[in-house]
């Protein structure tokens, strides 16, 4: 009897565990599903909620911040990109507790500190240039392999560049070579980020235009 209580505890607690991931799968999806059609802010607040609930989940929150950063670079309101920004900042602070030294989340907040410096370079490029350009380095540090690190870290050198006018053809070139790096990057987490490839392809292109 002893065994047989034992195994049915086991059994219900496996079966609450397997529950759980189906209801977690089943969110992401209806999230991104949201998100092909268009929904973007609800998509980000269900990414929100379900971080909220998956507390042990660090994908959530990246989808959250992402969206977030996307819609930031989107307005040329600055007090709504700071309100939007400084949401990003909360939510990847955790997602940073979560999941320490992801590359992922690493080049994510580089982006969101870059949208900072384009919203007002004067007065946040001094104080983040340094700081973005240490997350690109931190990133492709904790994986040379990720080619959203890669590609996030070139376009901010290429931006530099630019900006002193200095020669942007080296930066192409490996802009170039990642390009492949996005078919063969494969990640063992569920609903980890596979964009990018759209984005190094316009930036070579408008390497082309120059």
């Amino acid at each position: 009897m002893k065994t047989l209580l034992s195994s049915i505890i086991i059994f219900s607690f496996g079966f609450a565990a397997l529950s759980a991931q189906n209801n977690y799968e089943t969110a992401m999806q209806q999230s991104f599903e949201a998100l092909e059609q268009g929904q973007v802010k609800p998509a980000q607040q269900m990414f929100e909620r379900i971080a909220i609930m998956e507390t042990d989940k660090w994908v959530p929150l990246y989808h959250s911040v992402n969206l977030l950063i996307g819609e930031s670079f989107e307005t040329e309101d600055k007090e709504k990109r700071e309100l939007l920004l400084g949401k990003a900042k909360e939510l990847i602070a955790e997602a940073h507790d979560r999941s320490p030294n992801n590359a992922e989340l690493l080049t994510l907040e580089g982006l969101l500190y870059t949208s900072y410096v384009t919203s007002d370079p004067q007065t946040y490029g001094m104080i983040y240039s340094s700081k973005i350009a240490a997350l690109h380095q931190r990133a492709m540090q904790a994986d040379s392999e990720n080619p959203r690190a890669m590609l996030n870290a070139l376009e901010w050198n290429m931006g530099s560049a630019r900006f002193f006018g200095n020669d942007i053809k080296p930066i192409c070139e490996k802009v170039e070579a990642v390009i492949p790096m996005f078919d063969s990057y494969e990640s063992d987490v569920a609903f980890a980020p596979t964009h990018g490839l759209e984005k190094a392809e316009r930036i070579l292109a408008d390497c082309n235009n120059d």
